[in-house]
Parts: structure tokens; sequence; C-alpha cells
């Protein structure tokens, strides 16, 4: 999660971004520079997230847009589109240095899982699922739950169906 588009492309493993989801609330003096790094970064995949009042030319550069008030069969679709339409033959290997137990937790947890049934599920303490979640926040620089299952699908973690069905 950056606070502006400059933040992002000053980010230090820059080259492993494969998605940017960016808010239609935006500064209008930011658009160029989204054009530009848009530009920079053309493997990347784009996807304006719109709220109720946007500048004209936000979806133009964008490209691929989602609604805040889209139904979530057709954000689901949007992203579907977006990752396949990345090289599928392609086996893309992140190094996320996350441990396996930690990959298992967030595997469960971007599947809908809260902390409780991770630790049943994994046969640990609540406790330890929390810190094993602190130290996947910590490792990442990824706070919310969405932006992990987007991480989680990008880097063949899980694999996308599995990852947004439960949004159905």
């Amino acid at each position: 999660h950056f606070e502006n588009i400059n933040r992002l492309s000053v980010y230090k493993h820059i080259t492993s971004v494969k998605l940017v989801i960016v808010s239609s609330a935006i500064l209008p003096s930011e658009l160029n520079n989204i054009r530009n790094l848009k530009n920079k970064l053309n493997k990347v995949k784009w996807i304006g997230c719109i709220s109720s009042n946007y500048h004209r030319d936000f979806s133009l550069i964008v490209g691929t847009s989602i609604y805040l008030n889209d139904k979530s069969e057709k954000i689901y679709d949007v992203l579907k589109n977006c990752f396949l339409s990345q090289n599928n033959s392609e086996n893309r290997v992140f190094e996320n240095n996350l441990s396996n137990r930690e990959i298992d937790v967030l595997k469960l947890l971007v599947k809908g899982n809260a902390n409780k049934e991770i630790a049943d599920k994994l046969n640990i303490s609540v406790h330890t699922v929390v810190t094993h979640r602190k130290n996947i926040t910590q490792k990442l620089g990824i706070k919310s739950t969405a932006a992990m299952a987007i991480y989680a699908v990008t880097n063949n973690i899980i694999d996308i169906d599995d990852s947004l069905k439960s949004m159905k």
C-alpha cells in the first residue's frame, strides 16, 4: 500500500510488482506520474478503483476499472481476466521469505478464515496465528486482507478461483 504514486515509483522491489490498483481519489496532478510509471512498468497490470467522483482522464490512463459499488461477480471477473491475461506459461517464483507456516496462515486468511478458525485448522494457538499475521504483514509490507489475497494470487501461493470463490 502506497499513499501516493511517488512512493510506488521509488519502491525498492518495484520490479516484483505485478498488479497496481489505483484509487480514483488521487490528485489530478498525479495523473501524469501514473501515466509515466505505467509506461515504465509495461508488464504490470493496472486497475482503477473508481468512487463517485473522479477525474475524466483517470479511467483512460488506468485502462481497466472497477467501481466501489460493483457486485462481487464483476470484481471477480475483472481480477480473473487480469491474471489470465498474464503469461500463463510463466511460473513466477517470488522471494517472499515467508516460512511454510506463515504461508499456511496466509492461505487460510485470504480464504476468509478468522484467527480462531486458522488456529483450529493448524492446531496452533490463536496467539501464534496473530504472531504469524504480524510477521506476514512486516515481511510483505501489506496490511489489508484484500491486498494479501492479491499478493497470494499473483505469487501463485493460492489459485485465483480458490481465493475469490468466497466473494460470491
